[in-house]
């Protein structure tokens, strides 16, 4: 099949990559120019771990709509949809892509556009609305994408679904010809309507978002109570109602997905004056656990952040990816410089430009004459520091693991007072 894509950010690159190594003719456009150049030269623009080794003689990159093969025999739309100050979904680069589309395609094409971005129920049938108002026949379905970062390639050659909303049946066979080499493996395919489809990413990231909200409050209890979040995850995890992933009690969840699809869920609820009260509580337990992080790093170093040198492990919203949107490390470093807190921060891939905060070249330098250290992104390599070295480094042996990665009761018989979250402290 000849595959375009539209957007090679996150989701458009990977998922144009995966499609080439399917044996799919793949074009990917964006007009980032600078991005393109990169892709054409071998350089990947984001990091995702393994992706490089899928680039393929299949797969060019464009950066002029005109570009477009003829042949074409489905586009996929994979641009962002950001939150608005109303948190509704920003779908203006949607349209400006139809509008593009509509554009350098002949009028009489009825290629089918797939909507793979992340939008509010009831936007494909807008754009098929709109597509017809401009006179184009250009048909529309919704594809969401239901990858996790750091793990992308995984979830791509092995899905637990593939989710296509579709309104015209006889549309189904292009997608169904798309997927083969996955629904051939016996990977459930779920045909619905396109705004079912479209509702069904949204719910699924913001119950997913909900099992990161309720096992931190169960953390917090069980610092109260004096019980074990561990232990209580796991036992809980065990029953196959509930499942044992995203029970990770942690700073809390971020990222491009989670915050904004959430948030964009419950501003729909109440566009249609529906109580969302569970999805609200979700965004505000959320919101505040950054805060109840930093008041564990005041109580931790004596109650007084002023002037303390703290080290910040990680900047990532978690391990396996460069990404720092929504991140709790950068909310948590931002929270700690309005205290006075003076920040060196290492992370082994990501970066940031917070002003005033410095960047060390590796975890051991971040640790030098630091007040507390504090784990926020769940790098493996943490787990492995030299820790007799580190402690020899720090003015205050204090460590802050917001992960409950590290061995609490190695570092506890090395001289460490060690914190963690849900957990009794050594």
């Amino acid at each position: 099949m000849n595959i375009t894509f539209i957007g090679t950010g996150y989701v458009g690159l990977v998922s144009g990559v995966m499609m080439s190594y399917f044996g799919h003719n793949v074009t990917c456009l964006d007009t980032n120019h600078t991005k393109i150049s990169q892709l054409k030269s071998g350089r990947l623009p984001i990091y995702e771990p393994g992706l490089e080794n899928y680039l393929n003689s299949k797969i060019k990159f464009i950066d002029q709509y005109q570009d477009i093969p003829t042949a074409t025999d489905a586009v996929f739309i994979t641009v962002g949809t950001p939150s608005l100050p109303s948190g509704e979904a920003d779908l203006s680069y949607i349209f400006g892509a139809i509008d593009n589309l509509i554009e350098c395609l002949k009028t009489d094409s009825n290629i089918l556009t797939v909507i793979k971005s992340t939008v509010p129920p009831g936007t494909c049938k807008k754009i098929e609305d709109y597509l017809a108002k401009k006179g184009s026949r250009l048909k529309v379905a919704a594809n969401p994408e239901f990858l996790r970062e750091g793990k992308a390639i995984e979830d791509f050659l092995h899905p637990d679904r593939i989710v296509i909303g579709i309104d015209n049946p006889q549309d189904l066979r292009v997608l169904e010809n798309i997927y083969q080499p996955l629904t051939k493996k016996n990977i459930p395919l779920v045909v619905t309507d396109s705004v079912t489809a479209e509702m069904i990413k949204y719910a699924s990231n913001s119950f997913l978002a909900a099992k990161v909200a309720f096992i931190n409050e169960m953390a917090d209890l069980c610092e109260v109570v004096n019980a074990d979040i561990e232990k209580l995850a796991y036992g809980i995890g065990l029953d196959h109602r509930i499942g044992k992933d995203f029970l990770k009690a942690g700073p809390g969840f971020g990222g491009s997905c989670f915050p904004k699809d959430i948030l964009a869920l419950s501003t729909l609820t109440k566009k249609y004056k529906i109580d969302s009260l569970v999805l609200d509580s979700v965004i505000q337990a959320n919101k505040i656990r950054t805060d109840n992080m930093v008041d564990k790093i005041s109580r931790a170093v004596g109650g007084n952040l002023k002037g303390k040198n703290i080290t910040i492990l990680g900047l990532a919203f978690k391990a396996g990816t460069d990404d720092v949107r929504s991140s709790p490390a950068i909310k948590i470093i931002e929270l700690l410089q309005a205290q006075k807190a003076h920040i060196t921060t290492y992370d082994p891939i990501a970066k940031t430009d917070l002003a005033e905060v410095k960047i060390a070249a590796s975890a051991n330098e971040a640790c030098d004459n630091a007040d507390a250290l504090v784990v926020v992104t769940e790098w493996p390599e943490f787990k492995n520091l030299d820790f007799e070295k580190i402690y020899k480094m720090m003015k205050n042996k204090i460590i802050i693991d917001l992960r409950n990665m590290l061995d609490s009761h190695t570092l506890t018989a090395m001289g460490f007072k060690y914190y963690g979250v849900g957990i009794p402290s050594c």
